[in-house]
């Protein structure tokens, strides 16, 4: 799925309405490198052009999704501007695309996508191409994208355990506890992580990791509603900086 060919990179000041959620449209890390404004007419237009252009297919849907999608970029402060740092100008947000991205700009845009996907399925569902109507809930997939993030951090959290265990060891390889971490998280609308709630890991350890490596990875890109998330991460190497994970 494709949504941007190339465009500008001239900013502005004015906002627009998020056409989702206040909370899809705010700036999380993915901006956290540029400036937060917000793109002109003329990138507004590019954009929509763009997108127009790699999402034929769609047919009569695309240009309500397109609309949406570049408003929601739009309304985002300074979400144009992380795009064209991340170098994706003229390649357009395709999944292998949006995959090679910075963990968190990739999240958000795919949030993005999904909800203007959403949306414009249940504005125009006559008009939709049958696949849109079996696509995944976006809770589905921001769940997976948080379990991603989290599964992640808590490899960081291990290597520098392993890290530190080595110091006192003289440099020699430690064991550390292998086995499944197990747990429910409570997201908030705007992506404060509220509660986490261990429901069967392998050892207090392991929840103490993972619990560590939550804290860490958050706060999360905003839901727009509160979500009890669970899911679990493994961790099957007992030295995972020595041997990998």
């Amino acid at each position: 799925m494709l949504l941007l060919g190339s465009f500008s990179a001239v900013g502005a000041t004015a906002a627009m309405p998020c056409p989702i959620s206040p909370y899809a449209c705010r700036a999380t890390f993915a901006e956290a490198r540029v400036k937060h404004d917000f793109p002109d007419r003329t990138f507004l237009h590019e954009m929509r052009g763009s997108c127009a252009e790699t999402a034929a297919g769609m047919a009569g849907f695309r240009n309500d999704y397109c609309g949406c999608m570049t408003d929601t970029v739009a309304a985002t402060p300074g979400e144009w501007r992380a795009v064209l740092l991340a170098g994706l100008e003229g390649r357009g947000f395709g999944d292998r695309n949006v995959a090679a991205l910075p963990p968190a700009l990739a999240m958000q845009l795919r949030q993005q996508i999904h909800a203007c996907l959403a949306k414009t399925v249940a504005d125009r569902p006559s008009a939709a191409p049958p696949m849109m109507s079996a696509m995944r809930p976006p809770r589905i997939i921001y769940a997976n994208e948080i379990s991603r993030l989290v599964a992640r951090q808590v490899r960081a959290v291990r290597v520098r355990q392993e890290r530190h265990a080595m110091a006192r060891h003289g440099g020699r390889p430690v064991a550390l506890p292998i086995g499944v971490s197990r747990v429910e998280v409570t997201v908030a609308a705007d992506g404060q992580v509220t509660r986490i709630r261990d429901i069967n890991s392998s050892s207090m350890a392991l929840w103490h990791v993972e619990r560590t490596a939550i804290r860490e990875a958050s706060p999360f890109p905003a839901p727009g509603r509160e979500l009890h998330l669970r899911f679990a991460t493994i961790a099957p190497m007992s030295t995972p900086g020595v041997n990998g994970q």
